[in-house]
């Protein structure tokens, strides 16, 4: 009997094997998957989500043996009546062979959509969808000097909303601009400028510096914005002298402002004259908060984070900037977040602020 057993045992699992193969291999899961956001577009617009309700959106290549498949990801930030809609007409769906489940992801809802087996799941779409009050407190968490790494999967990948700066004229800006333009991500030009200690402090080959004629200047932006196609914005790299010259700004500003871009003041210098300069020529200006990772240790950061919530829960609108190559940013950033919601503070794309 024990080895009968066995040999039964041993047939199921033979059988399943087949059995599964057979079905996979029947399956374009590429077109599949596809197909599949395809229609969570569909049902999306039928209830009247648009572009306004995601905050964040992206797709991940993912290989299996010889399986093939892209899996889209989408932050939505619903009221209650758009929830109860969209979960509505969710359960509504019939398999097409694709089935819709809920899950709980860090106290909110997710929908994922994909192949639903009983030892495992294919998924090709999520929803994740954040149901905090309108009118609560945004942060936007800006990302540094990008263009001198190719990757960007960490980052993308990390489940907190980012907008990166991408340094111009760099080995790999034009390609990074390119990533995040595919994931949907919106990014800014870090444009060098001049600091305070130049030429001891180098700030690199694109700087604008302080007295550079307007010719110059138009020059070096047209560059930036060739090598960094696609962006929505300028932001300052270095810059604490550059930033504290109205005459300097009153050049850049203009071509900033003809390239309908917007500008984010990193604030270097305490005495920026950017916000000033800004409004004379009504161009849209933000400026930085806070920056996260001057030391770069878990202990520092976290204790900037603590300073960023309270900074954040006096202001509809923060602006925080950390730097990509910093080791212990994001895993504190992932530490922070679900305390952040708790506390009604919600991290947005940078453009988000714009549109307040």
């Amino acid at each position: 009997m024990k080895y009968l057993g066995r040999l039964v045992l041993l047939a199921i699992l033979i059988y399943l094997v087949w059995h599964y193969r057979s079905y996979f291999s029947s399956l374009n899961f590429y077109k599949l998957s596809v197909k599949t956001d395809e229609r969570v577009v569909e049902i999306l617009l039928q209830n009247k989500i648009t572009e306004s309700n995601v905050s964040q959106q992206y797709r991940q290549e993912n290989k299996f043996l010889f399986f093939h498949w892209i899996t889209s990801y989408r932050t939505l930030r619903l009221d209650k009546n758009q929830q109860k809609n969209l979960t509505g007409s969710i359960k509504k769906i019939k398999k097409f062979p694709v089935s819709f489940w809920e899950a709980k992801e860090n106290d909110s809802l997710q929908i994922n959509a994909g192949i639903d087996f009983y030892f495992t799941k294919i998924v090709f779409s999520v929803l994740k969808i954040s149901g905090e009050k309108p009118g609560q407190h945004l942060v936007a968490i800006v990302i540094d000097d990008f263009g001198y790494e190719p990757t960007i999967e960490k980052f993308i990948e990390c489940g907190i909303i980012i907008t990166p700066a991408i340094l111009p004229q760099e080995r790999y800006s034009t390609l990074l601009a390119e990533k995040f333009r595919q994931q949907n991500i919106t990014y800014l030009i870090h444009l060098p400028m001049e600091p305070i200690g130049y030429p001891k402090i180098n700030p690199g080959k694109a700087a604008l510096l302080v007295g550079m004629p307007k010719e110059i200047v138009e020059k070096k932006v047209n560059q930036a914005i060739k090598s960094v196609p696609g962006a929505f914005g300028i932001s300052n790299h270095m810059g604490s002298r550059y930033t504290a010259s109205v005459k300097d700004l009153s050049i850049l500003l203009p071509l900033v402002k003809k390239n309908q871009l917007v500008f984010l003041d990193s604030h270097t210098n305490p005495r920026s004259m950017a916000a000033r300069v800004a409004r004379n020529f009504s161009l849209p200006v933000m400026v930085n908060d806070i920056f996260l990772d001057n030391e770069d240790s878990e202990a520092a950061i976290s204790r900037q984070m603590e300073r960023l919530k309270v900074i954040a829960r006096r202001k509809k609108s923060t602006v925080a900037i950390g730097h990509c190559h910093r080791k212990y940013l994001l895993p504190v950033l992932r530490k922070y977040q679900n305390d952040f919601i708790s506390s009604g503070i919600q991290f947005v794309p940078l453009k988000d602020l714009y549109l307040q």
